[in-house]
């Protein structure tokens, strides 16, 4: 692992680069980070050990095999739509059947475009907002 993990997320333990007591190939949830990139980790039963070295571990997270196995068959109809793993992604050809399949799209588009063009101008209205102008003008 070549990133430090977060609090609460869950890692897997490799190598021993430094004498730990954690089990090689257990899983734990990181409990405390330290301020010099090394982290202590619980077990499931609340057993924390000693410090552990990011190299020592990695990211351990659920996976699609195991994940599969547990989804009803209308979950992973739904979800065999979608591309990506951290986030989900309308595949692009069923993003196209989408739009296609919405009846009378020109009317939807031009109905949706009042309401959009509203809440542009709104935001452009606000201190949040910042044109291009004034960026420009930021680094010139």
């Amino acid at each position: 692992m070549t990133t430090i993990p977060n609090e609460g997320s869950r890692i897997r333990v490799i190598s021993k680069s430094n004498p730990h007591q954690y089990q090689l190939g257990g899983v734990y949830r990181v409990c405390q980070v330290d301020e010099d990139g090394t982290f202590r980790a619980a077990s499931e039963g609340g057993w924390v050990g000693d410090f552990l070295q990011p190299e020592d571990c990695e990211i351990f997270g659920i996976g699609w095999d195991w994940l599969r196995h547990q989804l009803d068959a209308h979950a992973l109809d739904l979800l065999s739509a979608f591309e990506g793993l951290d986030s989900l992604t309308l595949r692009s050809d069923v993003e196209a059947a989408l739009i296609a399949s919405i009846p009378d799209l020109e009317k939807a588009v031009f109905g949706v475009l009042p309401r959009v063009d509203e809440e542009l101008a709104a935001l452009q209205n606000t201190p949040e907002f910042a044109p291009d102008s004034l960026l420009e003008e930021n680094f010139n």
